[in-house]
């Protein structure tokens, strides 16, 4: 019996001191040829428990993630195309506001892809959360630069850039409070932000076709639930929307349409 009062003592001390065991071994063989052996390790232990604990990736994160970096590819295709187009016919004063109104697509599907990659305990995912929704609404204003300054008359269209400059700063205040009601407010904003570009449709010149004023529309459509599905997004438990960016997609395939045909009139 002392043998196994040794034994019991042994297991009663690892016991009392559990929390200081880093590694353990042991093996045991039975008068019948059976055995069984025990081995514990501390760090491995740790490391199989951190990862049953660790948030895992929604498969609308990852969708979003693809769409993003289709989005980049798209938006810089977009961009080389109206710039090189308004150079070859002499439209130059529409080189500016593409290359402005593109370059902030390109940045907020950057940061979004960003976002959506990065793992859901990862301390940097909120930088880029906070500033892909910036990036939203400078992109939201920029999309409809060449409509506001180039393509309608002096007087609407500079006052309609007042709005879009008023909804913007608007969006981005109620944006940074960080409450519902905030967040309710700011989507309002880029919502009434996306609807001016249809209030500028009247004072379009008539060389502008039927077509070209419903690609407007339906990009307003567009970017207004891409807006919507934007603020329903909860970074506290890394839920998203499937596909939220989709709806910007066709939206820019829309406005890049309606800025190609304006370049070939």
């Amino acid at each position: 019996m002392k043998i196994l009062d040794e034994i019991r003592e042994i297991f009663n001390l690892i016991l009392e001191h559990s929390e200081d065991v880093s590694r353990m071994r042991f093996e045991a063989r039975m008068k019948n040829g059976s055995s069984f052996r025990y081995s514990f390790d501390r760090q491995k232990w740790e490391r199989e428990l951190q990862k049953e604990n660790l948030p895992r990736r929604e498969t609308n994160q990852l969708i979003n993630a693809i769409l993003d970096v289709l989005g980049i590819g798209i938006a810089v295709a977009i961009l080389v195309i109206l710039v090189v187009f308004a150079a070859v016919s002499g439209k130059t004063e529409g080189i500016l506001y593409y290359s402005i109104s593109w370059a902030l697509a390109i940045l907020y599907y950057l940061f979004s892809a960003l976002y959506n990659f990065l793992s859901p305990v990862h301390t940097a995912r909120e930088f880029f959360f906070k500033f892909r929704s910036i990036l939203l609404f400078l992109t939201l204003s920029g999309f409809f630069l060449p409509l506001y300054l180039i393509y309608l008359p002096a007087n609407p269209g500079t006052g309609l850039m007042g709005g879009v400059l008023l909804l913007c700063v608007a969006g981005l205040y109620f944006n940074g409070l960080n409450t519902r009601g905030g967040r309710r407010m700011a989507a309002i904003s880029g919502i009434l932000l996306s609807w001016l570009s249809v209030i500028a449709i009247p004072f379009l010149s008539a060389s502008f076709s039927l077509f070209e004023k419903m690609l407007v529309i339906f990009a307003a459509v567009l970017l207004s639930f891409w807006i919507t599905a934007a603020f329903q997004s909860d970074h506290s438990t890394s839920k998203e929307p499937p596909a939220m960016n989709l709806f910007l997609l066709f939206a820019s395939l829309c406005l890049f349409w309606f800025n190609l045909l304006w370049i070939g009139a």
